[in-house]
């Protein structure tokens, strides 16, 4: 990436995200971003509830391992106004 594109961001999003992260701007000039992954867990947690994944909105902020849902909607309304089944 260097070499290559070296105005470019590489994101990370496996683990160790801080290690790897660490490790990328301490030996090489490339820029990092740190992403979790486990944002990702928000279409198990509409799977337990017995949700279609593909019917939900939503939306996570964040780096690293801070990271918040700030935006949930199943077709359209708020899981906290919907009785879940």
């Amino acid at each position: 990436m260097e070499r290559l594109c070296p105005d470019a961001w590489l994101i990370q999003s496996g683990n160790p995200i801080f290690e790897g992260c660490t490790a990328m701007t301490r030996q090489t000039s490339t820029r990092v971003l740190g992403l979790c992954h486990g944002h990702y867990d928000v279409h198990d947690v509409a799977r337990v509830l017995g949700l279609d994944p593909a019917k939900l909105s939503w939306r996570a902020v964040g780096f690293n391992h801070v990271i918040f849902l700030t935006h949930c909607y199943y077709e359209g309304t708020g899981l906290q106004r919907r009785r879940i089944p």
